[in-house]
């Protein structure tokens, strides 16, 4: 993609995402793309890929969620949710549109997502996101992805026995689907 992606830019209360013409000799606030009664507000940027899809994270009718913007087309989608959560934050995507982002604290009641933030993959398509890896491994970040589909971050176990200390992770998908660590 010849563009670059400006992460947000604070403004008062509220922030701004922002395009940049490849050249610099440009900046577009992205909010002015956005099509009309959208439900969109104080976008914040996070990652473009080499398609023209930009993600982050706004306020959608007053609930923060993850977004993803085409280039292209002008739309934006609201990224789905995880089952049971009522927020999420995006942070990376790859050429295929797949997106990875965390539920934030005390998202999900109970268990062990109201101890921090718990990773998801969206494949770009599905109408629900997922936890990676599942809830049973403890906690998990996706901290990056790449074109392959294979994620990079941190994964812990959370207990009142643990230092809560995260170890560097890789996890694919096998050949039913499922992520292996």
């Amino acid at each position: 993609w010849t563009q670059d992606i400006a992460t947000g830019c604070p403004r008062g209360d509220s922030r701004r995402a922002a395009i940049w013409a490849a050249d610099g000799s440009s900046v577009t606030d992205l909010q002015t793309l956005l099509p009309a009664n959208s439900g969109w507000l104080n976008l914040n940027a996070g990652d473009i890929n080499n398609n023209g899809l930009i993600v982050g994270t706004g306020e959608w009718f007053g609930v923060t969620r993850g977004f993803v913007f085409d280039l292209s087309t002008g739309s934006i989608t609201a990224i789905p949710l995880v089952p049971g959560a009522t927020i999420n934050d995006v942070w990376k995507v790859n050429d295929s549109g797949a997106v990875i982002g965390v539920l934030d604290d005390e998202i999900i009641g109970g268990g062990p997502f109201q101890q921090g933030g718990w990773g998801y993959i969206w494949d770009g398509f599905s109408s629900e996101s997922e936890l990676v890896p599942s809830a049973s491994t403890g906690m998990a970040l996706a901290r990056g992805l790449n074109n392959s589909g294979m994620l990079v971050g941190d994964s812990w176990i959370n207990s009142p026995t643990s230092k809560n200390e995260g170890d560097m992770t890789r996890w694919v998908r096998d050949a039913s689907g499922d992520w292996i660590a």
